[in-house]
Parts: C-alpha cells; structure tokens; sequence
C-alpha cells in the first residue's frame, strides 16, 4: 500500500482502490490546493471505482475526499491538542474553503490574517466574572459605587424596577442597546474611581479564584507575535480590568496586539474623567464601530475570530471593506473561520443550557463544546496547522 504525507507531521495512506489501476504508471503529485504529496495516474481508470482520472492524476471521488481528509487531520491535531474540550468541526465545508484561501496567500499568509478574540469568557475563564461583574462585587471598590451597579444591574433584569426606565428608556429608545455602558461608565467618572481600585479588584479576584485567564493564551499571542500576525482583543468590558488581569496571569499582549474596547481616562488627581468610545460606548454593538475604524483591517482578508457567544461569531459585520491594493491582490471576499468555546460555567450559566448547543454549532465552525474545560492549546494546534499549509511548496 502505497502512502503519502499530508504536510502535518503525520503519515496516512490510500485506500488500495486507488493504487489498484489499469495503468500501472504511478507517479508522485503534489496537489497544490490542498497542501498535499499524492499518488496519481494519468489518463488512467481505477479498476475498483471505475471513475476516470483526470489530468492531474484524481478521479472525481477522490479529490472530494481529498479535501474533507485534510480537514479530519486538522480536526485531529487541534483535537489532540485539547483532549478534553470536546473539539467538533460544525461547517467542514467553511474549513476547506478558508484552507483554500490559505495556500492561495502562500508566503504572505500571516500579512494578511487577522485573529479576532472576545475578551470576557473567552480569553479570561468561563469562571472568571466578566469585566462589569468584577468591579460590581469586588470590596476594593467603593460601597457607594458597588451598590449604584447593582441598582443598575437589577433595572436591567427587570422592566417593573423603579430605575429601569430612567436608565434604559423607552423600548423604541435609539441608543437602548447601548444604555447599560453608558451608565456604567458614568459611575466609574461619578464615583472617581481609579486605576489603583480597579487594579485591587483584579488581585483580589486572583487572590480568590487562581488563574484570571484561559490556559495557554500566552502561548497564542506568542505565535501570533513571532509570525506577525494582527491580534485583536475586541470586547465590551473595561481596559483597565483586562490589562490588570493579563499581568496577574503573567501573560503580555504583545506589540502587533490591540485592545478595542471601553477605555478609562484619567485626570491628574488619577480619578476616572472620561470613558471613551463613549457615542456609543464599547458596547456589544458599539464594539463594532472600533472595527471599522481600524485601517490596517482593510489589508486583511484572512479572519479567524474566536468567541464564546454566537453574536461574537458575528462580529465580522462590523470589519471595513477591503482594500485590494492592501491586502496582496486578494479577491475582494473576505475568508472567515470561527472558533467558539460553548461555556455552562460562570456568570452566563444561568442563559446556556445544553439544549442550546445547536445555537453554537450554528454559529461558529469549530465548536469547544466542552468549553469550561477547554484551554488556548487547541487554537495554538490549528494556528500553527494553518500556517504549516500554507508553507506548502507550489506544484
């Protein structure tokens, strides 16, 4: 039997149906498309699927099933690499298409990719309080503060709160999506609360649950960073918390990193003067407008996002057109793959119920579905797969 390798650190072989042909003219064939070192045979019949090859050596059938094995050995490595986060592909058909679009770029690969991560639940832990939730709860806040979020947090579970409609407003409200940040960062400039208390927040946070952040995201942004490759932190929480919580973990966002979300300015005195973005605030939706803001994105046609709800598979909505010129002479259309841990841990445990997997599977094309558990290893794994494919010498 007749074997070939797949450019990924490992050895597969043909089924003998395809070695098992009239024409006994066997001959190597790298198939650039798909990264691969084959065996083909022109202008030959396979005897036992009687499908006629074509000029590059494969039948029909298997140039299909070429395809979908590279996916499956991908799948394997990014499997291996997080045994125990239930790593399933929910769109192979969306992995084969970005794969092609990966060896199409070649050596300009990591120029043109970008990595997209959301902040709270994805990068820190599934039980890690998301950013707004820390400061509410944390005794290194003020009191006065602590119990002004909680009012806010109450009017918002409930329309009948006394407060609701003064802060939220009527339903047809246009800026209602973006109310619960305004007025959460209003506290912070009303309370004068500092960088000094955010910062205690976060140690005390540590001090009580261990580790802030998903395991191996260091390792992540250490790729990306070796391999040039734009990182993106795109999240509605606060910079202050997010940066506090990367140095208790030890782990640095790196130069070629940005962090788009809602920052805090300070005065002379260190007090909280001014959140911006602030019409609108970095809010779910807000969030977006910092994308396409970003002109370096206009040279990216190679997305790979990761999140932890369906709406942050989404996100893409919100990159700005592409600019040819600046992305390498790429097609026009962006590539997108998405990556999402499926959380029932932590402060959204209360909103995911495993009946609502089928909401993740169709949101995002590579699902953790046992996300609690889930580290960075296996983007770390399908990063550096990616990359390998693309490294594939031309035919």
């Amino acid at each position: 039997m007749y074997s070939y390798s797949t450019g990924v650190d490992s050895r597969l072989y043909l089924p003998e149906c395809h070695v098992n042909v009239t024409n006994r003219n066997v001959r190597l064939l790298r198939v650039r498309n798909y990264g691969y070192v084959t065996y083909g045979v022109t202008d030959a019949v396979c005897r036992d699927c009687a499908y006629k090859r074509n000029s590059t050596g494969l039948c029909t059938m298997y140039r299909t099933r070429l395809r979908y094995t590279v996916t499956d050995h991908i799948l394997a490595a990014v499997q291996a690499a997080g045994p125990d986060g239930g790593i399933a592909i929910s769109d192979g058909a969306a992995l084969a298409a970005f794969l092609s679009a990966i060896t199409r770029a070649g050596d300009g690969v990591c120029s043109r990719l970008c990595l997209i991560i959301d902040y709270d639940l994805t990068m820190s832990a599934s039980t890690t309080p998301e950013c707004h939730h820390m400061l509410r709860d944390a005794e290194a806040m003020p009191s006065a503060f602590r119990h002004d979020v909680h009012t806010l947090f109450a009017a918002a579970h409930d329309e009948a709160h006394p407060e609701h409609l003064a802060i939220f407003g009527p339903p047809a409200t246009a800026d209602r999506p973006h109310r619960f940040w305004t007025h959460y960062n209003g506290l912070l400039i009303k309370h004068g609360i500092t960088a000094h208390m955010i910062e205690n927040a976060v140690a005390e946070e540590k001090l009580s649950r261990g580790a802030l952040l998903r395991r191996d995201v260091g390792e992540l942004l250490s790729l990306c960073d070796a391999c040039g490759v734009l990182v993106l932190v795109l999240s509605a929480g606060i910079d202050v918390v997010i940066h506090a919580a990367c140095a208790q973990d030890g782990v640095e966002l790196p130069a070629g990193c940005r962090l788009l979300t809602n920052r805090l300015l300070f005065d002379e005195s260190g007090h909280c003067s001014a959140v911006v973005p602030s019409s609108p605030p970095a809010s779910r939706e807000g969030k977006l407008l910092l994308l396409s803001s970003l002109d370096e994105l206009a040279g990216k046609d190679l997305v790979l996002m990761v999140g932890d709800k369906p709406v942050d598979a989404r996100v893409a909505r919100g990159l700005p057109p592409l600019s040819p010129l600046r992305s390498g002479g790429c097609s026009g259309q962006r590539s997108i793959l998405s990556f999402g841990f499926y959380n029932t841990l932590g402060e959204q445990s209360s909103t995911v119920r495993p009946d609502r997997l089928d909401d993740w599977r169709a949101a995002y094309d590579i699902v953790a579905e046992s996300g609690d558990s889930c580290s960075f290893a296996p983007l770390v794994a399908l990063l550096q797969a990616l990359l390998r494919h693309a490294a594939q010498p031309p035919c």
